[in-house]
């Protein structure tokens, strides 16, 4: 019986064959708050004695879509990126993804990065006022901070209610494609490993999808940072229709 909350990895044998499986154990116990009781245990600090990080809360779209929107991490303002993720706040991103697939921009350029996307516009005007009025009360903005794009290894801010992860949040290191650096953000550690990143829509849950980051690749002037289906890091043109996910932060 697995009893810990997170991913969990275990082993199934058979006829002398065996094999790893990566479960993702959430707590029930964060659907027996409201928002307003989760922000006020946040608030008081008195959260993370109550549910775990990895634990499910499930909200309801006014388009009647249903999201489960998973802790993503409880944040205390520590560590090096401490002032990007302050004490008193939490981040939640979602297990599915969107119902619709969705490109970044309408052409072929990564120039702007994630403040000029036409993702980051679709996120905040039209997904957005879609929210519960109930978690849209607890919502604060998020700081958050990528490089900008075009070949550019200067780092920009940008302050969202709703966002895409960056490559960091999601692997915890960099590459020569990606300065996403460690001042700056925090590694989720919600994702352990490619299993914990593999990603579906309802509407197809056997089928895992590409989704999208929020990482503008630093060697070219067109691509964005995505996931792929077997959950490891990959890139894509952002006229690209990929999954997309929900980050947000309450406080």
């Amino acid at each position: 019986q697995l009893t810990t909350s997170g991913m969990n990895e275990i082993t199934v044998s058979y006829l002398g064959l065996s094999t790893r499986l990566y479960v993702n154990v959430t707590s029930s116990a964060l659907e027996n708050y409201t928002w307003s009781q989760i922000r006020t245990m946040l608030v008081n600090g008195t959260l993370g004695s109550t549910v775990s990080v990895g634990a499910t809360k499930t909200i309801k779209l006014s388009t009647n879509e249903i999201i489960e929107l998973q802790l993503a991490s409880i944040n205390d303002g520590t560590g090096a990126a401490g002032q990007y993720y302050p004490n008193g706040t939490a981040d939640f991103i979602s297990v599915e993804l969107l119902p619709d697939l969705h490109t970044i921009n309408s052409t072929n350029t990564n120039v702007g990065g994630w403040n000029d996307s036409e993702i980051r516009t679709y996120l905040n005007s039209t997904v957005y006022p879609t929210l519960p009025s109930d978690l849209k009360s607890v919502i604060v903005e998020k700081t958050h901070m990528r490089t900008a794009g075009n070949k550019s290894t200067s780092l920009v801010s940008a302050n969202d209610k709703l966002w895409l992860p960056t490559t960091y949040e999601m692997f915890g290191e960099n590459s020569q494609d990606y300065l996403d650096d460690a001042d700056h953000n925090n590694h989720y550690a919600i994702f352990p490993d490619s299993a914990s990143r593999i990603k579906y829509r309802k509407a197809a849950p056997t089928s895992a999808r590409y989704w999208w980051l929020s990482s503008p690749q630093i060697i070219n002037s067109s691509f964005f940072a995505c996931v792929n289906s077997p959950g490891n890091i990959s890139y894509g043109s952002p006229t690209y229709s990929y999954g997309v996910v929900l980050g947000l932060r309450i406080g």
